[in-house]
């Protein structure tokens, strides 16, 4: 059986397709350019592939169980149907979903994954949570014309003091573990020379997405079980705050603006715990 923190991983891929889709909805005017069907439907075979691999630690394929499971679970069946006649390969007999608007797709799919975490409770770690979010770090970077140099500069004016070099002849310099399934070809004698960095991201969003990131590679490789849990109430104080110019799209803080009504609203939401 797999390390419940490797299950939590692709649990959390599958998560992060349908958070590819929430940015998608909520952008698509600024990707109309890009192929967006083509980079739907290539969310949602990577959403299904996430899934079965949860399911099929749960559910061994050719198992009496599985069969049993699909065919009293309308839910689960439906999802390794998707990922054997759509996803693995191309049946000619599948037969498509028809959804009338992408975000009754998104609907369909976290209903979905919500019943696998449910499913699959004994090969998850509890402490695991499914915090749903409109980002995607490719796609986002693409809509704000981000470049390299351009993130280092707003990386640069979000956090001033930040240490990018250390020179420092007798530091001890470490190998960033960037998945945990490199993780499994490092020899055993070389693993303690391997470190998780936590990553604050380009905006809030992506922050929460390379935080739990960062815990279940720490959780894997430490045997630890922390977690990152997003603060919905939180985060609406955020939105309403960057809406009235509190924060830019990167989160970093704008001068308070002029107009005194706009003041007392931000004021209002500062001092309301």
């Amino acid at each position: 059986m797999k390390n419940k923190w490797e299950n939590a991983r692709y649990l959390i891929d599958a998560k992060k397709c349908i958070d590819r889709l929430l940015f998608i909805s909520d952008n698509i005017e600024k990707l109309q350019n890009i192929g967006l069907r083509n980079k739907i439907n290539e969310t949602q075979r990577d959403f299904y592939l996430n899934c079965c691999i949860v399911l099929d630690e749960q559910l061994p394929p050719k198992t009496n169980k599985k069969k049993e499971l699909c065919e009293r679970d309308e839910i689960i069946n439906r999802i390794y149907y998707e990922r054997d006649k759509n996803t693995a390969h191309k049946d000619n007999q599948y037969c498509r979903r028809e959804y009338s608007s992408l975000d009754e797709m998104i609907e369909d799919m976290k209903k979905e994954l919500l019943h696998v975490k449910d499913i699959c409770s004994n090969c998850i770690p509890d402490a695991e949570t499914l915090d749903f979010v409109s980002h995607d770090k490719e796609l986002f970077r693409f809509v704000h014309h981000i470049t390299p140099e351009v993130e280092e500069k707003i990386l640069e004016k979000k956090h001033p003091f930040r240490i990018k070099s250390l020179n420092d002849e007798n530091a001890k310099i470490y190998s960033v573990l960037n998945d945990i399934e490199d993780y499994k070809y490092i020899p055993e004698e070389k693993r303690k020379e391997y470190i998780v960095v936590i990553s604050n991201g380009i905006c809030f969003f992506e922050g929460i997405q390379e935080r739990q990131d960062a815990c279940i590679k720490m959780n894997y490789i430490y045997d630890e079980n922390i977690w990152c849990e997003f603060d919905y109430k939180e985060f609406e104080k955020i939105k309403e705050l960057t809406r009235l110019g509190a924060f830019d799209e990167y989160g970093i803080i704008q001068e308070l603006p002029k107009d005194p009504i706009i003041q007392k609203r931000i004021f209002n939401i500062l001092n309301n715990p």
